[in-house]
């Protein structure tokens, strides 16, 4: 491995990610493919392809102008090369420049033979190319931005995605024999097959737009950040490289992806009746003010952890917090874009990240933040920092706290926006140093905290500033975001109504039962949108439960009763859904619900053959979305997996869904050793980098093998189990 990958770790992460892209499309292609492709390719050859198509097609339609069409796919090729290069540096671009030529180049061969569709198969790779270009000049702006980053590997993915799908459509045993002849039947199917990939083409188009307009949301925040940087190293205090070691030794995580999420689910017109609220311009507009904002009780049981269960009392799950909590920080970033004595730091707690549930992760990321916004923050934590670099270690987590308290002092004011505080594992100790924080009026601090009115969280933070997540303050808002979800449903005939009345109808009913919960409505929906008559829209209509947990009892109940003797399957899902401490890839999902604990090899014929059908019936509960530059499984809700760890569900008619009992911890953590102890890696270590791909390839859990002993690491459970099934694993390096 090249020496400046071993000494950059985010360098070689983006490496891994172009390299992972690079060999599923390589593994997907046959003998001949792979000599067609080549093992190089360049925008020369792409040209010379294109023009022989061109003289080639000359006598039977002289308007063919295939180079002219060509051309802007070729630039946007190199300029799409150009912003990777910023990334992952020179030694690295020729390569991933010459897949992407060289797998356009591959598709151009095989449809070579085919007139009417290679002029389309042209000017596909013409609308591709603008779209790569773009890329460009953002890297140009935005240098450092993680989700540029993250981008840029999805782009590479998409790309070569519908690369595939075109050579599968040339490929075709039919097609082979397709010559074109105008009005032949031959025709007729090759058109047939071509619509799967102009479905394909306007959907990664569509989806390329979307990740440019992520990158272009997250601008304001790669520009502070820059700037800040910049201002840094004008003033002379530090040098690109200590900068990038003391940030390092912090291990800050980057919030900027939540927030994009979050931002994106925004409705235009939403969240507007925040800052009119005379609690939140207080917040705002004093100096050393804190606020929490939190969802209201309710008087009829919805979801609580175990250490609420006793009081009988709920919070609203699904009030929209998040997307509220998103609002604020674009605003308060707007008003303090252009003065540098104020800083704004944030930090999103998220369940589905085990590295953002961990209050020692949120004060080190305030921490670089304000470092990263100040000259003299930045001087005085490179300063503190050095005896720990300089021994390798870390510091305690109230050494932390006193840092951040001390970078408080070198700006006029400061933002702390903090979102999710009862998704923090470890919440007590940052509470306590939160309250205390808020008492100094020397602090020059404005925080933000929102959270579920948790009892542990609502006994330190009920003194505070606070304002109620109550029906009647988001009304409008559930209102829009019920009527864009219907007519978007509709539109993309998910929902489809034979009486237009009846769409008012269903607004109606769920803006009057919707109680402020944006998650009771999304479920709601769900539910409208498996039935296929007005009549039983309107009979489901007369029957929606009051909450969150008569929903969810419903939703489980359809399950079990579609699933039939195949809900055991399910079941397993939502259980390794509940217990991983990262979120899963389908394909590692797929291969844990198929493990029967003891198993001395692994099956793949009890593997899901296609693991997307396994979601089909889980009703809405789940959704796939991405993580780490791939798409890994999550609960649609927070509010889901409480409900299956919560003993309240043992009152109901889906009891064995329950997933907090230590028997199915116990289950999911022999599954763990089952697996890792098979026959199938008896040989141990895989020397060579053929067997050790063929391995990855093959076994789904080993695919992060490159960041853990084993994939499995990443996935091992409860801490009461985790030292006792460590004790079991193979030496380190023994999966490598």
């Amino acid at each position: 491995m090249n020496p400046i990958h071993e000494d950059n770790p985010d360098l070689r992460a983006s490496m891994d990610a172009f390299a992972e892209a690079r060999q599923f499309f390589i593994a997907s292609l046959s003998a001949d493919d792979l000599a067609l492709l080549g093992n190089s390719c360049t925008a020369e050859d792409i040209l010379a392809e294109v023009r022989k198509a061109e003289d080639e097609h000359r006598d039977k339609s002289k308007s063919r102008k295939y180079v002219k069409g060509i051309e802007p796919f070729v630039r946007g090729a190199e300029q799409y090369g150009k912003a990777v290069d910023v990334f992952v540096h020179v030694n690295a671009k020729p390569e991933i420049l010459a897949l992407i030529l060289g797998a356009a180049k591959l598709v151009l061969q095989l449809a070579g033979d085919f007139i009417d569709f290679f002029e389309r198969i042209v000017d596909m790779f013409r609308r591709l190319g603008k779209s790569l270009g773009r890329f460009e000049i953002y890297a140009r702006l935005y240098p450092t931005s993680e989700r540029l980053k993250s981008a840029l590997v999805e782009a590479y993915g998409k790309f070569l995605g519908i690369c595939l799908l075109c050579k599968g459509v040339f490929k075709e045993k039919s097609a082979k024999r397709m010559k074109w002849l105008p009005g032949t039947s031959s025709a007729i199917a090759l058109k047939s097959l071509w619509k799967p990939v102009k479905s394909k083409l306007e959907a990664t188009l569509e989806e390329l737009d979307e990740l440019l307009e992520g990158v272009e949301k997250e601008a304001d925040v790669a520009e502070k950040m820059e700037a800040s940087i910049a201002r840094v190293t004008i003033n002379g205090h530090v040098t690109a490289q200590r900068c990038r070691e003391m940030f390092e030794w912090l291990g800050g995580v980057d919030p900027s992806i939540n927030h994009y999420n979050a931002v994106k689910l925004h409705l235009p017109g939403t969240g507007g009746w925040i800052f009119a609220d005379d609690s939140y311009k207080t917040w705002e507009n004093e100096q050393n003010a804190t606020l929490w904002l939190h969802a209201k009780r309710t008087s009829y049981l919805f979801f609580c952890f175990m250490s609420s269960f006793a009081n009988k009392h709920e919070t609203a799950a699904g009030a929209g917090k998040t997307i509220l909590m998103s609002t604020i920080i674009d605003h308060i970033g707007n008003f303090v874009e252009d003065d540098h004595g104020v800083t704004i730091s944030y930090f999103y707690f998220d369940y589905k990240d085990i590295s953002k549930r961990d209050s020692r992760k949120a004060i080190e990321t305030l921490i670089v933040s304000m470092s990263r916004q100040s000259p003299a923050a930045f001087a005085y934590v490179e300063d503190i920092s050095k005896k720990y670099r300089e021994f390798k270690s870390q510091c305690t987590f109230p050494t932390l706290c006193s840092i951040l308290k001390k970078c408080l002092d070198f700006q006029q004011r400061n933002f702390i926006i903090l979102d999710a505080l009862d998704e923090c594992n470890d919440r007590e100790e940052l509470i306590h140093f939160l309250v205390e924080l808020s008492k100094s009026e020397s602090s020059r601090l404005n925080l933000l905290m929102s959270s579920r009115q948790e009892t542990d969280i609502q006994r330190q933070l009920d003194h505070l500033l606070q304002i109620t997540l109550a029906e009647a303050s988001n009304a409008h808002d559930i209102d829009l975001y019920i009527q864009s979800r219907l007519q978007e449903m509709i539109n993309g005939k998910k929902l489809k109504l034979r009486d237009p009345n009846l769409q008012e109808e269903i607004f109606q009913c769920l803006t009057s039962r919707a109680n402020g919960m944006f998650q009771w409505v999304k479920c709601q929906l769900d539910v409208l949108c498996t039935l296929i008559t007005d009549k039983s829209i309107r009979v489901a209509l007369t029957q929606l439960h009051k909450g969150l947990d008569e929903t969810y009892v419903r939703a489980f109940s359809k399950i079990r009763i579609e699933m039939g003797e195949d809900s055991i399957t399910i079941k397993k899902l939502f259980q390794w859904l509940t217990h991983s401490l990262r979120p899963l890839t389908l394909r590692e999902l797929a291969e844990a619900i198929s493990i029967e604990i003891g198993q001395a090899r692994m099956d793949f014929s009890a593997v899901p053959t296609d693991p997307e059908d396994i979601l089909r019936f889980c009703g809405g509960l789940v959704i796939i979305a991405g993580h780490d530059d791939q798409e890994t499984v999550n609960f649609s809700h927070f509010s889901i997996k409480e409900f299956l760890l919560s003993p309240r569900i043992l009152d109901t008619e889906v009891a064995e869904f329950y997933g907090g009992s230590p028997a199915i911890i116990h289950d999911v953590a022999a599954t763990c050793i089952t697996y890792i102890m098979m026959d199938d890696f008896a040989d141990g270590q895989c020397l060579e980098t053929t067997k050790l791909k063929e391995r990855g390839r093959k076994y789904g859990f080993l695919r992060r093998s490159r960041h853990k002993v084993t994939g499995l690491q990443g996935i091992i459970i409860c801490s009461p189990l985790k030292c006792p099934v460590r004790s079991y694993l193979p030496p380190e390096g023994y999966f490598a």
